[in-house]
């Protein structure tokens, strides 16, 4: 217990500063260099798109740091990130209490064939960080095969600030490597925060619950290294009548933390 409370300490004084450092970029522009992403751009010409999934395959395959500018608006697409090197996306904002960047798709396990397929956002990739951005799935519930990924996640040294994960099944797959979250909101009903081999920290973050359900399914193997952990955050119900209906987690298999 020591050693995961030191660890807390240190990612939560470490991603704090990051926290800040990337909030002051998105409400004073683009930094230079950045690849630039604006909704209905039709000039690609000077690195700037109108998709986001095409700024992420404009960047080289290498090692190199890279940061993607995304100007406010909406953008109905799925994004899949898996290119080697660091990368820092960051969405325009003007408020601290709202983003004006959202990356919005409808998918559930009825349409495809794997839970991480429905997912809007896709990362597996290290040393990767997002700043003030919305990502949804607006499917919705079903009575079965409802799961509908916003955010699917693996990799070591992730992190989300500022930003905002929508969903009502599944919203959130952290299943490999170290993520942390700070300042975000997450919404959801059943299992909204869920994976299997992830070591994930929830800061300071809005956990909203919008239907009955467990906010957390947490399924690892037998010694394996694996945690959510939920730190000085705020659960509440986004709508009415959920009194006594809402858990904080169930265990997906006999090893869960």
């Amino acid at each position: 217990m020591a050693r995961i409370t030191f660890l807390l300490i240190a990612l939560v004084q470490f991603f704090s500063f990051a926290t800040s450092y990337g909030a002051t970029i998105a409400k004073r522009g683009p930094p230079a260099g950045a690849i630039l992403v604006k909704a209905n751009s039709l000039d690609a010409s000077n690195g700037e798109f109108s998709k986001i999934q095409d700024a992420v395959e404009s960047l080289p395959n290498d090692g190199s740091s890279q940061v993607i500018y995304i100007y406010g608006g909406t953008y109905k697409e799925q994004v899949v990130i898996t290119r080697k090197g660091p990368l820092m996306i960051i969405g325009e904002t003007n408020s601290d209490g709202s983003n004006a960047v959202t990356i919005v798709h409808s998918s559930s396990l009825s349409q495809v064939n794997t839970d991480e397929e429905t997912a809007t956002l896709r990362v597996h990739t290290d040393n990767f960080s997002m700043y003030n951005i919305d990502v949804k799935n607006t499917f919705g519930q079903a009575s079965e095969n409802g799961q509908a990924l916003a955010l699917s996640t693996s990799g070591n040294n992730q992190g989300f600030y500022a930003c905002g994960f929508y969903g009502y099944q599944d919203t959130i797959l952290v299943n490999g490597g170290t993520q942390f979250f700070a300042y975000c909101y997450i919404e959801g009903a059943v299992d909204y925060i869920f994976g299997q081999h992830g070591r994930s920290i929830f800061y300071k973050c809005v956990l909203a619950s919008i239907g009955k359900g467990y906010i957390t399914a947490h399924g690892p193997s037998a010694g394996e290294n694996s945690i959510i952990v939920i730190d000085s955050s705020t659960i509440k119900a986004a709508v009415d009548g959920l009194q006594h209906q809402v858990y904080l987690g169930r265990p997906w298999s006999e090893y869960a933390k």
